[in-house]
Formats: C-alpha cells, structure tokens, sequence
C-alpha cells in the first residue's frame, strides 16, 4: 500500500463555492466563486480570472491549481478535491 501526499486540497462548500488550502498549515490559497454559470477564480497577489464551464467545475479546478502555482511559486501544483467535486453540475 501507499500513499500521496500533496500540497494541496480543494473542498467544495455548496455548488458554488470551492476553497483551496495548504496541506502544511490549512492558509486559504485559492478561492472560486460561481455567478450565473461563470467561475472566477481568485487569489491574492494574483488578477482573477474566469472559467465557464457548462458540466461542472472542472475548469475551475484547473485554473485554481494554475492559480496557486503562481502564488506559491511551484510549478507543479498539486491538490487533492473530494471525490466527485468535478463532476458536480
């Protein structure tokens, strides 16, 4: 058996609204917010953007994780969402 572990983790708090934070200390990195079927995504020191999605929040997930890549400086971002968070409508 083994595990991952990744830097981060990104948790959906109602359909329209998903966090991203540290693994190491818990710090709210990321967050995307939905309005009318389009995400934006935001993060400190960062510009927003936008990802509308027509299936779900898998581009949102995508552009957080470029998102947090930009603000932690690591180019290979990794986190870890609950099971199913992209396949939500």
């Amino acid at each position: 058996m083994f595990s991952v572990k990744t830097k981060g983790r990104i948790i959906g708090l109602n359909p329209d609204l998903m966090k991203l934070l540290s693994s190491d200390d818990g710090t709210e990195l990321v967050t995307a917010t939905r309005v009318d079927g389009i995400w934006t995504i935001q993060a400190e020191g960062q510009e927003d953007v936008t990802a509308q999605v027509r299936s779900g929040p898998d581009g949102a997930i995508r552009a957080m994780l470029r998102h947090a890549a930009a603000v932690t400086g690591e180019p290979n971002y990794t986190a870890q969402s609950e099971p199913g968070l992209d396949q939500l409508p």
